[in-house]
């Protein structure tokens, strides 16, 4: 399980560098998508019982941008006052293992399915 979890916190850092890289590109609709991928999977973390803090900006562009993200206190950080955002080289090639992402989906239906019929009551 602490390797599932481990694969999950890496998929949230992993679609924020591609919210904020889809910025950079002045693509929305990817931004937007990404930005829904990192908020599914981080609220799968918080269903599992762990604290996530994903603070979010629009920019003039109406791309969201994403200044840092915290998960159970560690805290990554990322630059908005370079061109090339983040500000150090991410290989951004490589896709989010599919199983992983499926998983995610899955656990946030499940917290949507619960906190829709707790809504109910």
């Amino acid at each position: 399980m602490n390797e599932f979890i481990e694969k999950l916190k890496g998929g949230v850092i992993t679609a924020a560098m591609r919210v904020n890289r889809n910025a950079n590109e002045k693509d929305v609709d990817c931004n937007h998508v990404n930005y829904g991928h990192a908020t599914a999977i981080a609220d799968s973390l918080r269903y599992l019982g762990h604290e996530v803090n994903i603070p979010v900006w629009c920019d003039d562009n109406g791309c969201l941008r994403i200044p840092k993200l915290s998960i159970d206190g560690k805290v990554t950080s990322f630059c908005h006052d370079t061109p090339n955002f983040p500000a150090e080289p991410v290989d951004m090639s490589e896709p989010i293992d599919p199983l992983t992402i499926k998983i995610a989906g899955e656990l946030a239906n499940q917290l949507e399915a619960r906190q829709h019929d707790t809504a109910l009551t």
